[in-house]
This record gives structure tokens, C-alpha cells and sequence, in this order.
């Protein structure tokens, strides 16, 4: 199933990418997070062919993708707490989706990122950390799901009958 994380690791990172570039961060940062699109699914097209090829776990693409979450959820972050100061964080469902994000990141760059040297040290403790790594995900869908429960009633489509 390697195979499927080598197409996986980049769409999911181009799904982000559009994420946050819909979030109305300045003109700059989505400039940036535009730019680093195309270069990353280079990135990830030479590593495929020439560094980590299909049969081995792309670590390297899953870190590069890890670290560039974590630093667009902290210009999120940023541009929240400069920007919509008086609004209360914790009552933005976007708030909630970037942190469920920066969790889930901030995990997979650890796990994913040492998966490799693990395996050469035992595939049993490659194996739990692995599985640990589950746990980040499931911290992200609960702050998805927080997004979700704490959106604002004028943010939902409300019909008259």
C-alpha cells in the first residue's frame, strides 16, 4: 500500500493548500502557499523517481508536506490574532479546523518523518509508533468536528418554509 501514499501524500497537501488559501489571509500568503504548490508536487515527482521510489515510504514528502502545514496553520494563527482580535477565537469553526490540522501535522511529521529509521531499528516499535500516529487523526477530526458543532447559525443555510 506504499504505492497509494506516494499519491495520497500530495493530494492531500494540495486539499490544505486550497484550504487555507480561502481563509482571506493577505494577498501575500496565498501568493506563497500558490507558489508552493506546483513546487512541491515537483518535490514529490523526484523523489518518487529518484529518491524514495514506490516500494519504500515517502518520509521525506510527508515531512516537507508536514512542515508546511504546521507553518500555514501558524500564519492562520498569526493572522487571527492580529487581525480579528475581537472576535473570540474559540468561536470560529475555521479556528477549530486549523488546529485539528496543526495536531494532526505536527503528529505526522514525528511519525511519518522517523517511520523510516524505525523500521530499521525494529519493525514492531515502527509498527506502535505507527499506530500512535492514529491518535493525532483522531484529534483532528474532533476539532473538525468541534468547527463543525460551534458554527455561527448565520453561517448555516437557513430556509423559511
Amino acid at each position: 500500500n506504499l504505492f497509494f501514499y506516494h499519491i495520497y501524500s500530495p493530494i492531500e497537501f494540495v486539499l490544505y493548500s486550497l484550504y487555507f488559501t480561502n481563509l482571506s489571509m493577505s494577498r501575500e500568503t496565498n501568493k506563497f502557499i500558490y507558489l508552493n504548490i506546483p513546487l512541491f508536487l515537483l518535490l514529490t515527482f523526484i523523489s518518487t523517481a529518484f529518491i524514495q521510489k514506490i516500494d519504500v515510504n515517502n518520509g521525506f514528502v510527508t515531512t516537507m508536506a508536514s512542515i508546511l502545514n504546521i507553518l500555514y496553520c501558524l500564519l492562520y494563527l498569526r493572522h487571527i490574532n492580529i487581525y480579528q482580535i475581537a472576535d473570540r477565537a474559540e468561536r470560529n469553526p475555521f479556528f477549530w479546523v486549523t488546529i485539528g490540522i496543526l495536531f494532526y501535522s505536527t503528529g505526522y511529521l514525528f511519525v511519518e518523518g522517523f517511520l523510516n529509521l524505525l523500521l530499521e531499528i525494529s519493525i514492531d516499535t515502527a509498527r506502535f509508533y505507527y499506530k500512535m500516529g492514529f491518535l493525532f487523526k483522531y484529534v483532528m477530526c474532533i476539532m473538525f468536528l468541534v468547527g463543525i458543532l460551534i458554527r455561527k447559525p448565520s453561517d448555516a443555510l437557513q430556509t423559511k418554509g
